[in-house]
């Protein structure tokens, strides 16, 4: 089981944008289904490709932070899982660190970060911080204690 994200473009026009990552995350996704034989039914791949990127299709879900919480939380909550079963989390884009507090605070960036959700209130999109990424993952290992976590930013 997996979540593979791959961001080359931001939203914002601050946040500036990478090459190679959504390659990285397309590499991954071929490892996984091409040689580990991981069925593409268990994967969710976001990719935020750039619009100059050559041959990437646009047809994956976008890495927003909330599709890439809700590919978290359905890892989470998926019946599926068994104990001997392997989750992956691939994340490469842009990372940051905050330091509000100590330790400092960790995070990765979605596509939409620094943007306002359509909402009334205006809120602005907030990048996914290691706490968050902790409580999921602490939740995910109640069915499984293999989980690989790799973070490219």
């Amino acid at each position: 089981w997996a979540v593979i994200v791959g961001i080359n473009n931001y939203d914002d026009g601050a946040t500036g944008n990478l090459c190679g990552c959504v390659s990285d995350a397309l590499l991954m996704y071929d490892y996984l289904t091409v040689d580990l034989g991981v069925p593409q039914s268990h994967i969710s791949l976001l990719l935020s490709p750039a619009l100059s990127d050559p041959d990437i299709s646009f047809k994956y879900g976008a890495p927003k932070r909330d599709k890439i919480l809700n590919a978290l939380y359905d890892l989470r909550d998926n019946n599926d899982i068994r104990t001997d079963d392997n989750i992956v989390l691939f994340f490469a884009g842009h990372g940051t660190s905050y330091k509000l507090a100590e330790p400092n605070i960790e995070a990765i960036c979605p596509m939409d970060r620094n943007t306002s959700q359509l909402s009334s209130d205006g809120d602005i999109v907030l990048d996914i911080s290691d706490r968050e990424i902790n409580v999921i993952l602490g939740e995910m290992a109640k069915k499984t204690n293999n989980i690989t976590v790799i973070l490219d930013c």
